[in-house]
């Protein structure tokens, strides 16, 4: 009986695909930590921002929502200037 000559298909098409999706799955995980980091904090996730931002926004003549500066608004603008 003769022995079956082994196929170049694992080396060939299974190895560099695995090393592709785990290239792929690092990069990801290494992405989403970097947006979750660069995201964290500001003044968006402030407990007190919410109730200052909703007393701002009120709606002209016409209908469309505006931002009314109010004295909060101000000093919240004031304590984060990329706001």
């Amino acid at each position: 009986m003769k022995t079956r000559q082994p196929t170049l298909k694992r080396p060939l098409i299974v190895q560099p695909l695995l090393v592709q999706l785990a290239t792929l799955a690092i990069g990801f995980a290494v992405l989403t930590a970097l947006l979750l980091r660069l995201d964290s904090g500001g003044a968006i996730t402030q407990e007190d921002f919410a109730p200052v931002a909703a007393a701002s926004v009120v709606r002209d003549a016409a209908g469309r929502l505006v931002i009314r500066p109010t004295d909060a608004l101000r000093e919240a603008q004031h304590e984060t200037p990329s706001f």
